[in-house]
């Protein structure tokens, strides 16, 4: 990743960009001799700093360390101040460069996430309107509680109708009794003491009645006085069984109508619970849609913030280690390297050419060559003579004979 990072670095020093910006920073337009080679070389078919920046690119050299994240930068010109000026010029717009292709981008996001944050800035208001209007149209302000309210209530109804309806069936039951017995077997009437007290007035009188018939006449006055005694009473017996009869059935009709009143009201009761369930499940939706769109506008605020910061930061990753200085000693050209290889190379060619003159002109050294050169067969070969002053030296001669 590292190699990678310092490779890219590397061809955005040596981009026409960060050319183009040392040519304006350096105000080389200026420069008659630049514009006259420019005029020469190029004319009006390119832009002078499109052409003077490439131009400038042949003589950068840009070496990256072996190791770290370390950059060279040299320049090669004519005159030392020339090659430092160069050279520092390419850092220095380097990371203004640098600068610049960090910032632009994150101008240009912050410009984005600000016009975001209104948007959802006003999505949040949309929705919390929304929220706002559904509760004051429906009336509810605390959604949970008043929905427990209105269950609790339908609870409390429907518990009451249970009671009713039992009070109903015992109010049946009695009623049935009093329709079969006249009423005698109904509670009220066996634990009534007023007309267990009759009942006991009547038995007495039916007694000494039936005790005195045996001796006294039926048109006997105290016969009629007993009857007329136990009519009395037996009416008073009745009107109070009558009474309790009565009683019952009004409660009957009072616990029917309770009833029936009890059941439209858990009706409406219920209805008012299930829609006031729906209109808690619509406003639950309506506060999600508050909640999501009040988490994207922070999330996009922040975000804002952030960028916003990295737009406006200036600080970079990149500082000039060395400045360049003007050199002592010329880089080129080298004397003695130049001489060693004028002199290396022009052996080579010296050897060079006498071997292409050699097979040009080839001698004759051998009896081959003249076989070779010649194509004459060999009548004879001289031996060479010795000479005293010369032992080491060897001469031959050689005839030929011509075809003719």
């Amino acid at each position: 990743a590292l190699l990678g990072y310092v490779a890219t670095q590397v061809d955005v020093i040596r981009s026409e960009r960060v050319a183009r910006k040392v040519v304006d920073k350096l105000r080389l337009r200026e420069q008659p001799d630049l514009l006259e080679r420019w005029k020469d070389k190029a004319g009006d078919a390119e832009d002078f700093t499109v052409w003077t920046g490439r131009e400038l690119l042949k003589d950068l050299q840009v070496r990256p360390a072996r190791e770290g994240n370390v950059v060279k930068v040299a320049y090669t010109a004519r005159s030392p101040q020339r090659a430092s000026e160069l050279a520092n010029a390419f850092a220095e717009v380097y990371i203004d460069t640098t600068l610049t292709l960090r910032m632009d981008p994150a101008t240009q996001n912050a410009e984005f996430f600000e016009q975001r944050v209104k948007l959802a800035q006003e999505t949040v208001e949309a929705a919390r309107v929304k929220v706002t209007s559904f509760q004051r149209e429906n009336n509810i302000t605390i959604s949970d509680e008043k929905v427990d309210v209105e269950t609790a209530r339908l609870t409390d109804l429907s518990e009451q109708l249970v009671k009713v309806e039992g009070q109903l069936l015992e109010n049946r039951s009695r009623g049935q009794a009093n329709r079969n017995d006249g009423g005698n077997s109904m509670t009220e009437v066996l634990e009534s003491r007023l007309v267990q007290e009759l009942k006991s007035q009547i038995a007495d009188v039916e007694k000494q009645l039936q005790n005195k018939s045996v001796t006294l006449g039926a048109a006997h006055p105290e016969i009629r006085s007993l009857s007329a005694e136990r009519a009395t009473l037996r009416a008073k017996l009745d009107a109070e069984v009558s009474r309790y009869a009565t009683s019952v059935k009004t409660s009957e009709a009072v616990n029917t109508q309770r009833a029936a009143k009890l059941r439209e009201a858990i009706a409406a009761q219920r209805d008012r619970v299930v829609q006031l369930k729906g209109l808690r499940d619509q406003l639950a939706v309506y506060q999600n849609e508050l909640e999501t769109a009040q988490k994207n506008y922070e999330a996009i605020s922040q975000r804002q913030t952030q960028t916003g910061m990295e737009s406006q930061n200036r600080l970079t990753n990149v500082s000039v280690l060395t400045s360049a200085a003007a050199p002592s000693q010329p880089s080129s050209p080298r004397l003695l390297l130049n001489l060693a290889v004028a002199a290396i190379a022009g052996l080579a060619l010296a050897i060079a050419l006498a071997l292409l003159i050699e097979s040009k002109v080839p001698r004759v050294r051998h009896v081959d060559d003249v076989l070779d050169t010649i194509d004459l067969p060999v009548l004879t070969v001289v031996p060479p003579g010795r000479r005293q002053r010369s032992p080491n030296r060897l001469s031959q001669a050689m005839l030929l004979l011509d075809r003719a």
